[in-house]
């Protein structure tokens, strides 16, 4: 595999693509404004493509339900990580475009640097320098 795609389901689905346009200079694929299950936003994020969409959506495609991220709530069990060689800068950054701080930029077990932070809807997100096993 050469690529790969995310999806993560917010009830602002807009307001989410442009976090993430601010906070990590994603560039916007796609933004559907409405349809049958909502609004839907892609970003291209390397190779990865980082999708958006409404939470109506998961509720018609997960048969077993799910439990949504959520400011404020115990996050689920998932991360998207960001790799970057200036975390403090990538860190400030996506703060200034609204996430919510949880563990600041430092060193990691495998010598990377790494900070986790929340954004606005909640999403786990860790920034980490490049490295590791």
């Amino acid at each position: 595999m050469r690529a790969g795609y995310a999806c993560i389901w917010v009830d602002d689905v807009p307001g989410a693509a442009a976090f993430y346009e601010r906070a990590f200079g994603l560039r916007r694929r796609t933004l559907r404004e409405g349809g049958p299950l909502g609004p839907y936003a892609e970003l291209a994020a390397g190779a990865l493509t980082l999708a958006i969409a409404d939470r109506r959506e998961a509720g018609a495609l997960v048969p077993t339900g799910f439990g949504p991220d959520a400011a404020g709530q115990p996050s689920g069990a998932f991360q998207l990580t960001f790799i970057t060689p200036d975390v403090g800068r990538a860190y400030t950054a996506a703060l200034h475009a609204g996430a919510t701080a949880h563990t600041p930029p430092t060193a990691g077990p495998q010598g990377q640097t790494i900070a986790h932070i929340r954004d606005p809807h909640g999403v786990v997100l860790a920034i980490v320098t490049p490295g590791g096993p």
